[in-house]
């Protein structure tokens, strides 16, 4: 795969910051004990937060305004 939408990647990355996040406030140690209902409510509340680190992220290793990276009229990053 060489191109992968670019929102997909963002959303992608900001719900394994939140998982990441919401497992270690709650010390999980078994990851098969998550209460997913709980970890999408908590992801779900601050989801625009996380959207905008997780892109913030993913700038810091790629210029995403670099017409390189963002194909014109697409949003995808290759």
């Amino acid at each position: 795969m060489d191109k992968i939408p670019l929102e997909y990647l963002i959303e992608t990355i900001a719900k394994a910051l939140c998982f990441e996040k919401y497992v270690a406030l709650n010390n999980i140690e078994d990851f098969e004990k998550v209460n997913m209902r709980k970890a999408i409510e908590c992801y779900e509340e601050q989801k625009d937060q996380y959207l905008h680190k997780s892109f913030e992220l993913l700038n810091l290793f790629h210029d995403l305004d670099n017409d390189n990276l963002i194909q014109e009229g697409t949003d995808t990053i290759h």
